[in-house]
């Protein structure tokens, strides 16, 4: 008894160590205390006198059982696993003592071929139904290269049946030797279950029921190896359920988020609750702390005081209050996340604009296709594609599926939607018996008629009527590019789908990234679902998408969401809505996301959205009926582009250079322009001094009611060129100036800024037709301490429009020298005296163009000699290095920055560049 004891102590405190993994958004993490232990199985029998080969209650799959109780074989779960194939009885099972996690003794299997198992006797574990369990293995494997460890565990009924809906599984584990904590949860949501079940397999490779060779493949086994199994715990644990008051986890304004929270423990004890809502950048919004159970009420509601519209973050932690003290790092017994969405009113977009934004659902089961549509229904948008078929679905359940995918299709269709049905996966009857993978519908169409049609035939007399849109090929993994006669394919089966359905429209699945094929009759009803990777940058959208602009060509644009376990919400955020702003340009027939929603961990059917499902939902909205219309020329790093409609313009702004902080920009945007983020918080903004003050970031903001034409003359005025040599003599440029108002205006600009440049005029007067351009020459100089770099070139203008104007505007320029690169970095080190600070200041000096080139490398510091050393005859392509040394800088390095730069040796050029500690001017 003692040592179970120590052991138990032991995996307490692995469990501990173990437990604290973040396994996403919806898993509950549970912690455990030796209270809540309800069988640990050590396997040191020995000393209770088992000098059996097996465990007490443990017996070998595909064998015989060794007992004498004559009901054992009565059991029907018994009898499946004795009768199992594939085990042969020379595989050795049993104590073992060479490997072990603690104590003298282990659970082995030994494979020599075949596979080898155990199961856990009916009856052995009973349970409460409705209640939840872990279990906790730790496993060890050796020498598997081909075969794994498995472990699974279940509820059994009352007749001693597998409950099959509540089998949970391992992956497959090959440990290369060491010891590895398993960990799986039972959720009680079954309400026959009576007992616990576990099965321990070492099981060999099978044969793919997709592989191209059918039953020719070759599968190879391995003959020796195996597996170790030790200090099997299973503990209750309590349930908890956190939910708002929508199955989808959609809240639609006015309405106002409000959180159940339930906690069903059988204990009996007192706990305590800690309640934490997050926003999407996991800054903590609210929270709630409360007692709960020994007498307390379990269950409770919570009216959320949010300040904003946005994706939030639940997360619930539950401690034994007699063990919690505050301040210290209390461990809990259990916690789970939750997620919901607080979305604002959609607008009614109505017609074929509604019908651009969509949702791809290639995985819809049973469950998806009941709370989808009502989740895209809060959301505002109205394009749903469905797979058909579940790849393990039986014949005789598909009526019941063309049924609800019928129910799911009816509230879209009310809407004013429009639904796609994806035939990938085929279900295995029909890909095993045509050799098929279960992903090449569109090979489905090349064979015999006769073969396939009795299990197309009935499901498109069902289907085909209402829906028009066919997706063959899966949505994330688009093979047709490898295809050959792809054309001749694509026509075969849209001749097969015209005998069933009238006139069908085919979506074929293709990656951007992969040319646009040559053979395809484009015109005769085929879109392109067009999957934009990350590897594809979204500013690189349009040049990735210049073979497919034509008016030829119909194509879909799908963006792939960026991994949140890899990525921080707020960089999925600002990557998919550049991504539509970018994509929306190229006048895509729509743009798709994939399945934006996690399943809840939780007994009752529910969805998580996705914080990719508010962003694509919102932004939607505001770009449904708008086309962009110029591009807005702001500093380096700033995006800006104007929208125009019907229903008013829109400035959407954006800064690539940010990075966790934010840029101001000021500017004049009409009279009652109104700031939208991307999850729908409006924000009147008011000027001042004039201007509108804007903080830009990394995620895009969108900003309606502007005044259109205005931005658009903003977006005209340019410097032409707008990169200036570093040269110390006048150097002649072109303002250009673009009318976009449907009357003549006429007024003048005066230059401000740079202040210490010299302009020539300074002042220039216009008149322009509407629709035509302006050019203005200017001479323009600047003095021998400008820095290079990035500029702006700003000007008050004042006009006559369909108003009077006085407005400030900027247009960006550069400094620079053609063909030269240029950089420094500044450090510092003990000087050589002692006491002192020296300055190290480092240049890299590269030729970028096509001639060599003959320079000085300068550099100087207040208070210091100016050092200058020759960079003779630097070769294209070519870069040097040139240091400089400051001695005893001490407070000057913290006052005055350091210039540095290179000039020309027989010519007027001066690079200059201004360094101070910590920055690079």
């Amino acid at each position: 008894m003692k040592e179970v004891i120590r052991k138990t102590c032991f995996l307490l405190v692995m469990i501990l160590c173990c437990c604290c993994v973040d396994e996403g958004v919806l898993h509950a993490q549970v912690q455990v205390g030796s209270r809540r232990l309800i069988h640990f199985f050590t396997f040191e029998e020995r000393e209770i006198n088992n000098f059996e080969a097996m465990p007490q209650f443990w017996y070998e799959t595909g064998r015989e059982a060794q007992t004498a109780v004559q009901s054992f074989h009565l059991q029907p779960m018994h009898h499946e696993m004795m009768e199992r194939k594939g085990y042969p009885i020379f595989n050795e099972v049993g104590f073992d003592k060479t490997n072990k996690i603690s104590g003298d003794y282990s659970l082995a299997m030994k494979i020599k071929d075949g596979n080898a198992g155990v199961f856990l006797e009916v009856g052995a574990i009973p349970v409460v139904p409705n209640s939840d369990y872990l279990m906790t293995f730790n496993v060890r494997t050796e020498d598997l290269k081909r075969a794994y460890a498995k472990v699974r565990v279940f509820f059994i009924d009352p007749k001693g049946r597998r409950i099959e809906e509540s089998v949970v599984e391992s992956e497959p584990l090959r440990t290369q030797g060491e010891w590895t904590l398993v960990k799986l949860k039972l959720h009680g949501k079954f309400e026959n279950a009576a007992y616990l079940g576990i099965a321990m397999d070492v099981e060999q490779p099978e044969m793919q029921a997709d592989h191209l060779l059918g039953r020719r493949q070759i599968v190879l086994e391995d003959v020796k190896g195996g597996a170790w199994f030790d200090d099997i715990g299973v503990w209750q644990v309590p349930h908890i359920q956190v939910k708002t008051q929508s199955a989808v986890n959609v809240v639609k304004w006015p309405e106002k988020p409000k959180l159940n929270l339930q906690i069903r423990d059988l204990t009996g004890h007192r706990l305590r609750a800690e309640v934490r809502v997050y926003d999407y950048l996991l800054n903590e919004v609210a929270s709630q702390k409360r007692i709960v159970g020994g007498g307390m009420p379990k269950s409770w509601s919570w009216d959320l005081k949010l300040n904003k519209l946005g994706w939030y973050l639940v997360e619930m932690r539950i401690y034994e209050q007699r063990f919690y003290r505050e301040g210290s790092e209390n461990v809990p017994v259990a916690w789970t996340r939750s997620a919901f969405l607080w979305a604002p009113e959609t607008r009614m977009v109505v017609g074929a604009e509604g019908r651009r934004f969509a949702v791809l659902n290639d995985a819809a089961n049973e469950e998806n296709l009941m709370l989808v549509p009502e989740m895209l229904e809060q959301v505002g948008l109205k394009v749903l594609s469905m797979n058909v078929w579940e790849e393990e679905a039986s014949p005789e359940k598909s009526n019941d599926r063309y049924r609800a995918i019928e129910r799911a299709a009816n509230r879209i269709y009310q809407s004013g939607g429009q639904v796609i049905l994806s035939l990938d996966p085929l279900p295995n009857i029909l890909s095993q018996s045509e050799s098929l993978d279960a992903k090449q519908s569109l090979l489905l169409f090349q064979r015999d008629e006769s073969l396939w049609r009795q299990h197309v035939a009935p499901m498109m007399m069902r289907l085909g009527q209402r829906i028009s849109n066919w997706q063959i090929g899966v949505t994330s993994e688009p093979d047709a590019f490898y295809y050959d006669q792809l054309g001749t394919k694509i026509n075969t089966a849209r001749e097969s789908l015209r005998t069933m359905v009238p006139s069908p429209n085919l979506i074929i699945p293709w990656g951007l990234d992969q040319s646009r094929p040559t053979d395809v009759n484009e015109k005769a009803d085929v879109t392109y679902l067009l999957k934009v990777t990350d590897g594809i940058a979204p500013d690189q959208l349009e040049a990735y998408l210049k073979e497919w602009d034509d008016a030829r060509t119909a194509y879909w644009l799908y963006f792939p969401s960026l991994d949140a376990t890899k990525f921080r919400h707020k960089d999925r955020v600002a990557d998919l809505t550049k991504r539509m702003v970018y994509g929306w340009k190229q006048n895509p027939e729509a743009m798709a996301i994939h399945e934006p929603w996690t399943k809840a961990a939780e007994r009752r059917q529910a969805l998580l959205p996705d914080p990719i499902l508010g962003v694509f939902s919102q932004v939607s909205q505001l770009l449904a009926g708008r086309v962009v219309v110029e591009q807005l020329p702001l500093q380096k790093g700033m995006k800006g582009y104007v929208f125009d409609s019907s229903r008013g313009g829109m400035l959407t702004l954006w800064d690539e250079l940010a990075d966790g902080g934010e840029r101001e920009l000021a500017m004049y945007l009409g009279e009652s322009p109104v700031l939208v983020d991307v999850w729908g918080n409006r924000t009147p903004l008011v000027p001042k001094g004039g201007k509108h003050h804007v903080k830009i970031g990394q995620v895009p903001v969108f900003i309606e009611g502007i005044d259109t034409k205005l931005a658009m003359f903003r977006a005209g005025f340019e410097l032409e060129p707008s990169f200036i040599e570093s040269k110390q003599r006048v150097h002649e440029r072109t303002i250009v100036l673009k009318n976009p108002w449907n009357r003549t205006i006429s007024g003048y600009l005066q230059i401000e800024k740079p202040e210490s440049w010299k302009a020539e005029p300074v002042r220039h007067f216009f008149s322009i037709p509407s629709g035509q351009k302006n050019k203005l020459p200017v001479k323009l100089r600047f003095p021998l301490s400008e820095t290079a770099g990035d500029k702006l070139l700003e000007a008050k203008f004042r006009f006559t429009a369909d108003i009077d104007y006085v407005v400030d505007m900027a247009t960006p320029m550069t400094v620079g020298l053609e063909g030269i690169d240029f950089s420094a970095t500044l450090s510092l080190r003990p000087g050589i005296k002692e006491g002192t600070i020296d300055a190290v200041l480092v240049c890299l000096i590269t030729n970028t163009g096509l001639e060599d080139v003959q320079l000085y490398a300068f550099s100087s510091l207040q208070g210091r000699r100016r050092q200058e050393v020759p960079v003779p005859k630097l070769m294209p392509g070519e870069t040097l290095m040139r240091r400089f040394y400051f001695e005893d800088v001490g407070e000057l390095i913290q006052k005055y920055p350091v210039r540095a730069g290179v000039r020309e040796v027989d010519g007027p050029a001066v690079l200059n560049q201004r360094i101070t500690y910590g920055s690079f001017e």
